[in-house]
């Protein structure tokens, strides 16, 4: 579920689940208004996650494994 408008389709997704919902959100969005687009309810968990540093690896890509 991707592209414009997939957010607006969330609820019909999440709404076939029972108990509580845990969002993680890029940090980037935490003082944008994507909260009010998401059906969090009550007992929902919402978990910004810092994005600004990437992973990295030390596995050499012209090895073989």
């Amino acid at each position: 579920m991707f592209g414009k408008g997939a957010i607006d389709g969330l609820k019909d997704i999440l709404d076939r689940r029972d108990g509580y919902k845990v969002y993680l959100i890029d940090g980037y969005f935490r003082d944008r208004d994507i909260l009010d687009s998401l059906p969090i309810e009550g007992s929902d968990e919402v978990i910004f996650v810092d994005t600004t540093v990437k992973p990295q690896s030390d596995i050499d890509p012209t090895e073989d494994f």
